[in-house]
């Protein structure tokens, strides 16, 4: 397969979506049973990424990685389909669960994390996106493990977008050495009434 990379470095949302003790979880599965936890998981996740008019660009193994990006520059409209996006993922648990236990499958937990900044792009001959990389990927997978249960958290670059479309509460620090530390956020889960 041939490939190419964008010569430009276009900014996108970049979310991560990952099962919380998913080592633990599977490994006393059958092959069936993981090949139907597998399925009935990323179907159920598909309609809430493209209802949010994100892309799935990777599954891994016990999660995914998703992005939200418009042509030219990035607008409002991008930062809210990413609130919307994380927000749909976590308010669906209780749907999702009723799925896994109809399946005689354990219910889960997830967290989600998401960074916005520019992004290196492999795209096929045809021009799709195989895949995305860079340090804003990167951050959106290290700070994934940093949020709870069920939550949503962020990094600075894109807490900065959001700070006048949501409520972001302060969530610690992300230090990725002596010299590179910033700030993390969480969204709240749900939309304020």
């Amino acid at each position: 397969m041939k490939i190419n990379f964008r010569k430009l470095h276009e900014e996108y949302v970049v979310g991560m979506v990952d099962i919380v003790g998913s080592t633990e979880l599977i490994a006393n599965f059958s092959a069936e049973e993981t090949d139907v936890f597998f399925t009935t998981l990323l179907s159920h996740y598909n309609e809430h990424i493209e209802n949010a008019q994100a892309e799935v660009v990777k599954n891994l193994g016990d999660g995914f990685l998703f992005y939200i990006q418009q042509e030219g520059k990035v607008t409002e409209k991008v930062f809210m389909s990413a609130i919307a996006c994380s927000r749909s993922i976590i308010s669906s648990l209780p749907e999702l669960n009723q799925k896994l236990k109809e399946q005689n499958l354990p219910p889960v937990e997830v967290r989600v994390s998401m960074s916005f900044g520019p992004v290196s792009i492999m795209q096929g001959v045809e021009g799709q996106i195989l895949d995305l990389f860079g340090s804003t990927v990167s951050t959106c997978v290290k700070i994934n493990k940093l949020a709870k249960p069920n939550g949503i958290i962020v990094g600075n670059a894109l807490a900065s977008q959001l700070q006048n479309l949501v409520p972001l509460t302060p969530s610690g620090v992300f230090t990725l050495n002596e010299h590179i530390s910033f700030p993390l956020f969480e969204i709240s889960r749900e939309v304020a009434s």
